[in-house]
């Protein structure tokens, strides 16, 4: 059963209210290495290893949240996320031990399964009047905003080096997370007809071969994007070339400078190219854009290297600008409606699975000196997921490749 649309003033309210939750999320994100390792004095090994059980749980957040969504309605898996995030924020204040700060990190890795969640219900209540790429490009926007607003706080506030600013931060990311349960209340849940539910299965959904390439095109394009951006970027920076630090802050920022100035246009973009060529073009663009850095090995002063990761993360950030209006569509319309839960839970899931690989490929290959064999094979990926993404279009209803 379908739910009402809301008003549009109530969709804006969801939009901003994650705007606070991302300035915590992006002030503290990149320190949490740091804090576990200055402040509770964790070995680094001992403290990359309790971040990674967040990744592990993830995993099963995902599959759950799937089955969730089917059986309770998106936006009820949503605030559980939301609810389970505030907890683990709030628990990280206190915790001290590696055990207490690892039960923290897989409460936030079973806290992802509101991600898809709420972009299924966000989907499901859009007005006829709003189309759903011009929604989720200025809900793109508005995470973007907040991400880059909390990377500058977080820069400002951690030069300090005190435990209480971090432990400051974690309480934010729990009272913003709070608020967003709440403030998901302004979206109606959709709940599956009944007479469905006993037809909503994984086994169900593993009928499907579009359910297959759902997850090989969500673990393709994650290893051409963020799982291999947010640690192979820093290392390849940091280790390989022996660079400033600042370069690694200049490459992460660039990202939503640039998503806020320009998802608009491309969002227009999308509607040009439609939803076959959009797909593919945010496929080969990430994994196009890892060859950008082969420059480094001609360019050495910092100036230079400057312009180099700036125009990376440019290109990278096209990509990104063109996948955040289709992903969620796209799902939505190859899924079932009794297994859409399902098709999202399992996208999640090879997402997280990019998250464990692709983090752990960049480390033992840049840390072998192998960083420039690294490149091409993450470019890879990116050829990969835009052969998965024809496969896709061969195989769904035709009609899907003209959607704008």
């Amino acid at each position: 059963m379908s739910p009402r649309p809301v008003r549009r003033r109530h969709l804006a309210g969801v939009v901003l209210a994650g705007i606070p939750f991302n300035v915590a999320q992006g002030a503290a994100f990149p320190y949490w290495v740091l804090y576990l390792h200055s402040d509770l004095h964790f070995p680094t090994a001992l403290a990359g290893l309790v971040i990674g059980t967040e990744g592990l749980a993830s995993l099963g957040g995902a599959l759950v949240g799937g089955a969730f969504q089917d059986h309770f309605g998106p936006r009820r898996t949503a605030q559980l996320g939301a609810v389970i995030e505030a907890v683990a924020a709030a628990s990280l204040v206190v915790a001290r031990s590696p055990l207490a700060v690892a039960g923290c990190f897989v409460l936030f890795g079973m806290s992802t399964l509101r991600y898809p969640a709420r972009s299924s219900a966000l989907l499901a209540a859009l007005p006829d009047d709003l189309s759903a790429t011009t929604f989720f490009s200025w809900d793109f926007m508005g995470a973007n905003t907040g991400f880059g607003l909390g990377i500058v706080v977080g820069a400002l506030l951690i030069g300090a080096g005190d435990a209480t600013v971090m432990r400051g931060l974690f309480a934010a990311l729990a009272v913003t997370s709070a608020l967003l349960a709440v403030t998901y209340e302004l979206i109606p849940n959709q709940r599956m007809a009944r007479e469905h539910l006993e037809h909503a299965s994984y086994r169900a959904a593993m009928r499907s071969s579009l359910f297959w390439y759902v997850g090989a095109w969500g673990l393709l394009l994650s290893l051409a994007s963020y799982s291999s951006f947010d640690a192979g970027v820093p290392a390849l920076i940091g280790i390989e070339l022996h660079a400033s630090p600042h370069l690694i802050a200049l490459g992460f920022l660039t990202n939503p400078v640039l998503i806020v100035a320009f998802q608009q246009p491309v969002r227009r973009l999308v509607h040009r190219l439609r939803w076959r060529r959009a797909t593919m073009a945010t496929a080969a663009i990430f994994g196009a854009s890892w060859f950008i850095l082969f420059g480094a090995l001609w360019l050495r002063t910092e100036f230079e290297l400057a312009v180099l990761v700036v125009s990376f993360a440019a290109t990278f950030s096209l990509a990104e600008m063109l996948m955040a209006p289709l992903r969620t569509q796209l799902i939505a319309a190859l899924a079932p409606e009794h297994l859409r839960g399902r098709f999202y839970g399992m996208s999640h899931f090879a997402r997280g699975v990019a998250g464990l690989v692709g983090p752990s490929v960049a480390g033992a290959m840049i840390g072998a000196g192998l960083g420039f064999w690294w490149l091409p094979l993450v470019a890879s990926s990116g050829a990969g997921a835009a052969w998965v993404s024809r496969k896709i279009f061969r195989t769904a209803p035709a009609e899907l490749s003209e959607r704008t």
